[in-house]
């Protein structure tokens, strides 16, 4: 969301990838863990 992103400093795009990234693993462990989801 536009009003979000006024409320924090713009992050880099290094940074967001990273927040991406880890957001990715997590779900992907969680995944990983419950076959049945």
């Amino acid at each position: 969301m536009v009003m979000t992103h006024r409320l924090h400093k713009l992050k880099t795009t290094e940074d967001l990838t990273e927040d991406l990234t880890e957001d990715f693993k997590a779900i992907y462990s969680k995944t990983s863990e419950d076959p049945e989801d």
